[in-house]
């Protein structure tokens, strides 16, 4: 488990310091299939905010399946970055590459926000992706924070553009509350044409004519000052658009964040 490793080196060689910092999580997922066909899968993930500010950022993601027809393993890279232009106007850009389905052979994403009011962010972006079942594929992303005090709720609005699977459009919220330090609650919700929510966030479609739907709720507890722990639940299915269920899914894990030097 290569990222466990990193992880491990990362926490007893790097010194807490303000602007870093690093999560480690996995992610175990059981599903319900006609024919037993999907599962068990395992996913694990290394979150990199890089001092000295926490602005740009690596990611690493291992995803093993162990689905009765094709079993198998990848891996996706991220890099990215937060830039703040002004008090009101921010960017957000990623790259991305994957060795293997579900994830894109290679994403690229661009979003822009801007502070409309006192609590609210307009959010504009754009990601393009070659992904390695449906070739070519264009993904939007448009929709609002709102801010009240240490919590907020996040909207956004999804289309998709595929030659091979056609226009389609789903949608993402997040309701987080509490207060970071201490503790902290997140509601997610996700779903649409493209299966894209059940992969940390990748753009990854599967098949054609299905139906996504995913929520999950993580619980955050500070144990110092910059370290402490996340439990992870979440819940999915998978159907084609006349209702025939492909798989369905449970997940459970565990995280621990930590600074960085």
């Amino acid at each position: 488990m290569p990222v466990v490793a990193l992880a491990l080196v990362l926490a007893t060689t790097s010194p807490a310091a303000a602007g870093g910092s690093a999560d480690l999580s996995a992610l175990a997922s059981t599903l319900s299939s006609p024919s037993n066909a999907y599962g068990p899968w395992l996913t694990e993930d290394l979150s990199l905010r890089l001092p000295p500010d926490g602005g740009a950022g690596i990611e690493i993601v291992s995803r093993h399946t162990s689905d009765r027809f094709s079993p198998s393993t990848a891996q996706y890279f991220v890099l990215d970055d937060y830039h703040a232009w002004s008090k009101r106007f921010s960017t957000y850009v990623a790259a991305g590459a994957g060795t293997g389905a579900p994830f894109a052979r290679t994403r690229f994403s661009l979003e822009g926000d801007l502070v409309t009011g006192r609590r609210i962010v307009a959010v504009a972006g754009l990601t393009v992706a070659q992904t390695y079942d449906a070739g070519a594929l264009t993904q939007a992303s448009i929709g609002l924070d709102y801010y009240f005090a240490d919590d907020y709720l996040s909207l956004r609005y999804r289309p998709t553009w595929s030659a091979t699977l056609g226009n389609t459009s789903g949608f993402a919220s997040v309701l987080s509350l509490g207060r970071p330090g201490r503790s902290t609650h997140t509601l997610r919700l996700g779903g649409g044409g493209e299966n894209d929510a059940a992969s940390v966030g990748t753009v990854a479609p599967s098949i054609v004519g299905v139906r996504a739907f995913d929520a999950s709720y993580t619980y955050k507890h500070w144990t110092g000052p910059a370290s402490g722990f996340h439990l992870d639940l979440g819940y999915g299915t998978l159907t084609r658009r006349g209702g025939t269920r492909i798989y369905s899914h449970l997940d459970t894990g565990l995280g621990y964040f930590f600074a960085l030097k």
